[in-house]
């Protein structure tokens, strides 16, 4: 769910959803969010792309009243995109970029969540003074559907995905992430996390 509201100060919240073909070849990931600073000179929500090629790599920005967020189910939209943990619809049409197409999730795996194991974050999560939260939808899942980039239609069908999310009143000052889920073995994934996260904000 968006951890946020509709006017904020001082906050972000962002979506990672990674996305892999069956044979490796195409790999992606779509980064939705919103940015609130503290004057609202800044503010604004996004979508970012990136492939492992970097040729289409980009920073979509949009005004703040693209975003909206549903009260009841894990859902956001950014212009007219929709995200959730269980499927993507993409629609960004620009001058030099386009990027089109839906995948739906199967096999949803996230991150398994008890009063005394809160996520990924362990007893930080606890800390009220934490300049940033994070958490794991998906450590793996099965993907369906297709994404048109630039006019070129790529398959993702039988490949797989990862999703996370981060929120707060800013991002660490330095962050090291490793993340795959290709293995031979299937359902084996591994994250690696390393981040500094000042007590005193």
């Amino acid at each position: 769910m968006y951890q946020g509201k509709r006017n904020m100060k001082g906050y972000f919240e962002g979506w990672y959803y990674k996305f892999a073909d069956k044979n490796e070849l195409n790999i992606g990931a779509l980064i939705p969010g919103v940015s609130f600073d503290k004057d609202n000179r800044q503010t604004h929500c996004f979508i970012q792309f990136l492939d492992d090629s970097g040729k289409l790599s980009h920073y979509f920005r949009y005004d703040i009243d693209k975003f909206s967020f549903s009260h009841n189910k894990p859902e956001i939209k950014i212009g007219d995109s929709c995200f959730s943990p269980t499927n993507i619809q993409v629609n960004i049409d620009e001058i030099s970029n386009t990027i089109k197409g839906t995948l739906n999730f199967k096999d949803i795996t996230p991150w398994p969540v008890t009063p005394f194991s809160p996520g990924a974050m362990g007893w930080y999560a606890f800390v009220p003074s934490m300049e940033c939260y994070h958490g794991v939808l998906s450590f793996d899942h099965l993907i369906k559907g297709q994404l048109e980039f630039n006019g070129k239609s790529i398959d993702f069908c039988g490949g797989s995905g990862y999703i996370e999310k981060d929120w707060g009143r800013s991002f660490p000052n330095y962050h090291i992430w490793i993340q795959t889920n290709h293995f031979d073995k299937p359902g084996t994934s591994l994250m690696v996390v390393y981040r500094k996260y000042p007590l005193d904000g």
